[in-house]
This record gives structure tokens, C-alpha cells and sequence, in this order.
């Protein structure tokens, strides 16, 4: 019978070093292998599950005050995730298979800043601050014409501003 197995750790924590100011951790760790061959998946003895990163973890800060009658926070974040392969290693091309695409880790950086009001709100944010080119998912099929290759890049930095007004 064909099994995963895994091992890992996760865990979030969340620490108020003063009574405005706050820091949001957490990470995940997994040891997974395949503890036999599959031919129909084309994964051997002992490789990771595919699409299935090593290590994530996400850092992210916030403090809140006042300003001009407002409440107001600024804060940011940091998001990793590791590398992984998107098929078995194992796979044979012509075996109908996915063909490995590897995605390299990334780590991206936000940040953000907010006034808030009784019926409004202003915000501002940019994701992904530092415009890293990253693969947040990939693949590669063998097909009767060749090979394609599909992948998605995560978000380009992006700058934005949000203002809110209930009613």
C-alpha cells in the first residue's frame, strides 16, 4: 500500500512587546517522503510529496496610535517560502508523467499604514515591496507537440491606497 510519511512542526505565536505594538510569527516544517515506488505517479522511494515546500514562515508587525484624533496603525511583513518540485523526479518522459519544474524560494516584503475614523477609513499598502520576480506555482506536461510549461509569478510589487466610507 502506498504511503507519505510525514513529520513536520507548525506553529504561530503572537507577542505584544507594549500595549499598542504587535508581532504576528509563524512557520511550518515538513519532512515528507513517499515510503515506496508509485509508478503511476512516477515517484520513487523516499521523495518529498511534490508541491510541498521544506519550510514557510511569516513575520509581520503592527503598531497602533493616534494621530489627529485618529487611530492609526503602520506595520509590515515578511513571507518566505521554500523550494519544491512541482513533479517526481523519478518520472520517465513518455510515461505520461508531469516533468519536474522546480520552484525556487522566495521571500517577499509588505507594508502598511491606516487612519481610521467613526465612518471612515484610509489605507495604504504596498505587497511585495521589493518587485522580487518569483514563481509561486509551476508545472510541465509532456504532450504529443512537445513540452508546456505553465507557471504563476506572484504579484508584482503593488502600491495601493483604500478609502472607506460606511453609510
Amino acid at each position: 500500500m502506498l504511503a507519505i510519511v510525514a513529520r513536520g512542526l507548525e506553529g504561530a505565536v503572537t507577542w505584544y512587546p507594549v500595549d499598542d505594538w504587535r508581532i504576528y510569527g509563524s512557520f511550518a516544517y515538513t519532512d515528507a517522503e513517499f515510503d515506496d515506488n508509485d509508478p503511476a505517479l512516477g515517484a520513487a522511494k523516499g521523495e518529498r510529496p511534490r508541491h510541498l515546500p521544506e519550510w514557510t514562515a511569516a513575520l509581520k508587525t503592527e503598531y497602533q496610535f493616534q494621530v489627529a484624533g485618529f487611530d492609526a496603525n503602520i506595520g509590515g511583513g515578511v513571507r518566505y517560502v521554500g523550494d519544491y518540485n512541482t513533479a517526481y523526479l523519478s518520472g520517465q518522459p513518455g510515461c505520461g508523467c508531469p516533468i519536474n519544474f522546480p520552484v525556487d524560494e522566495h521571500t517577499l516584503v509588505d507594508l502598511n499604514a491606516g487612519l481610521f475614523g467613526e465612518r471612515y477609513s484610509l489605507r495604504f499598502y504596498v505587497t511585495n515591496l521589493f518587485d522580487k520576480y518569483a514563481l509561486a506555482n509551476a508545472g510541465a506536461n509532456e504532450t504529443a507537440s512537445g513540452v508546456i510549461a505553465t507557471g504563476v509569478i506572484v504579484k508584482p510589487r503593488t502600491v495601493g491606497v483604500v478609502l472607506a466610507i460606511e453609510f
